[in-house]
């Protein structure tokens, strides 16, 4: 998705939410989140999304240096879905082609 679809998408969205018409609901799970800010709090809840980002979420989780032991086991368990990102490279995940799943 462009910045002038986002645009577009974002207007119609507004309309949308006033009852004008012409508006309509926007779709936005082609959009590309990457360097966005994601809140992560409780009202950053219950959204729509695709495996595009869930990768990328397991990417940078599977990035995260922490002691606990747990955490070693749970690294362990997302590191084959967190390879899937289309970030896996750049966060190191992947050491040559045979890595890509």
């Amino acid at each position: 998705m462009t910045q002038d679809e986002l645009n577009e998408a974002l207007r119609k969205h507004k309309m949308w939410l006033n009852h004008e018409d012409g508006g309509e609901c926007a779709n936005l799970r082609d959009a590309n989140w990457d360097y966005s800010c994601f809140p992560i709090w409780c009202g950053g809840s219950h959204f729509k999304t695709d495996m595009r980002l869930i990768y990328q979420f397991l990417a940078h989780i599977s990035t995260l240096e922490c002691e606990d032991s747990e955490f070693a086991e749970l690294q362990a368990l997302i590191l084959p879905y967190a390879k899937k990102s289309h970030r896996a490279r750049d966060l190191g995940l992947l050491e040559d082609e045979s890595d890509e799943s």
